[in-house]
């Protein structure tokens, strides 16, 4: 759960930009092929103890029209998020490779829009020392509920009523390890 919690943090920083990505509706002036360059810094705790996070991620996305009235989004993007422990300034770095795409948009005939995203993600967590210390990699999927206002040409005003993740099929070294009990290990 520890691992989900910690993807939903990063989903929430970046979810203005992937909101942008998931739901604009094809009339929408977005182009074809976008770049994705993100940075971010912030304060915070994570495992009950103070840290610092630095954020990157980069990568491109395509924006395709099919038949219906919503474009299908396909993002590749790497990202990597360092959470160093501000008692001990060690720091410990998770990198991901994520290759997601909109695999179904359903109107639901309420002005609501439901998105299937299916995403092919890997992760190495790597200790201090450089050693990786955590490794995932399969599939996972979700379901976004978007209501587009009435409006759905325009993206400007939709908005995120339900983020439904459907979960993970694949190796998970979280499944055996505690993502705090191995960060605060390795950053005594």
């Amino acid at each position: 759960m520890v691992h989900h919690r910690r993807r939903q943090l990063v989903a929430l920083l970046a979810a203005p930009l992937l909101s942008l990505a998931v739901a604009a509706p094809a009339s929408a002036a977005a182009p074809d092929r976008f770049v994705i360059d993100e940075t971010f810094s912030v304060d915070g705790d994570t495992c009950d103890v103070a840290v610092h996070f630095d954020y990157a991620e980069s990568g491109v996305g395509t924006r395709h029209l099919r038949s219906g009235s919503y474009p299908y989004y396909r993002v590749d993007y790497q990202a990597a998020l360092e959470i160093t422990r501000l008692s001990t300034g060690l720091t410990v770095r998770l990198a991901f490779h994520q290759l997601s795409r909109d695999t179904r948009i359903t109107d639901n005939g309420d002005g609501t829009i439901t998105i299937a995203v299916s995403g092919i993600f890997t992760e190495m967590d790597y200790a201090p020392d450089g050693t990786v210390g955590l490794r995932t990699q399969g599939r996972e999927t979700a379901l976004i509920t978007i209501d587009t206002n009435g409006t759905p040409e325009t993206e400007d005003d939709d908005v995120e009523l339900e983020f439904d993740y459907l979960g993970f099929v694949g190796h998970d070294d979280r499944e055996q390890t505690d993502f705090c009990d191995w960060f605060l290990d390795v950053t005594a």
